[in-house]
């Protein structure tokens, strides 16, 4: 009995530290795998998504057309980055992680969108003007 309760609980302390791993991976496998190209869609597409809110859509209004372009490259991405790229990483954070993992990889390719270059040359000179 003491053998299957210690089994049982080596089983279930291993499974998160499992999960971690994998969806690590997974992480480390979508920033591996994403260009400076598919940054920039990721960036478009957020861009283009925040800007449809009602609170703010006064503010930016994208071209439909371009809205569309963007998210047609952006399902391009996700689908090469999943289901090509990162195949067995992404199936082993899934079984191991379950939703979570994905969720968690999502906010990866969230955070890939914001590591384009925020301060264009225009950008830094109106930041020096208004010091």
């Amino acid at each position: 009995m003491l053998r299957k309760t210690l089994l049982i609980l080596s089983i279930v302390v291993a499974a998160p530290a499992f999960a971690q791993t994998s969806s690590d991976a997974l992480k480390k496998c979508l920033i591996d795998n994403a260009t400076e190209r598919d940054r920039k869609d990721l960036a478009r597409w957020f861009f283009t998504f925040t800007a449809s809110h009602p609170d703010i859509k006064d503010l930016a209004n994208p071209a439909s057309g371009l809205s569309d372009q963007t998210y047609r490259a952006v399902g391009m991405l996700i689908t090469r980055l999943y289901a090509e790229a990162c195949t067995d990483e992404a199936k082993s954070a899934l079984l191991s992680g379950g939703p979570d993992a994905m969720d968690k990889s999502f906010e990866t390719l969230g955070q890939l969108a914001m590591t384009i270059p925020l301060y264009t040359t225009h950008l830094a000179l109106f930041r020096h003007k208004t010091r």
